[in-house]
């Protein structure tokens, strides 16, 4: 997650973070500045490492509908946290 702009230096809240992260998950742009951030390739791989690491552990363990709450879980909270942005140029 992204804590404060590489330019500016605003801190970034995260109903605000979470807000921009529901439009563009890879993407955030400063409310003050417009600096455009993006999420590195690195971080978009081990995140579907994990996700699909997770999927393959839930699947015999709890029901369809468990485990779509639980993907849909970390896909919504533990993802954006996880995710490391840099500044696009």
């Amino acid at each position: 997650m992204i804590r404060k702009c590489s330019n500016c230096g605003s801190k970034v809240s995260i109903s605000e973070f979470y807000k921009q992260y529901y439009r563009n998950r890879y993407i955030y742009k400063c409310t003050k500045c417009g600096t455009v951030h993006g999420a590195i390739a690195v971080s978009r791989i081990l995140n579907f490492i994990i996700l699909v690491a997770f999927y393959f552990l839930l699947i015999r363990r709890f029901s369809l509908l468990t485990n779509i709450f639980l993907i849909l879980t970390y896909i919504a909270v533990v993802e954006p946290l996880l995710s490391i942005y840099k500044r696009k140029d």
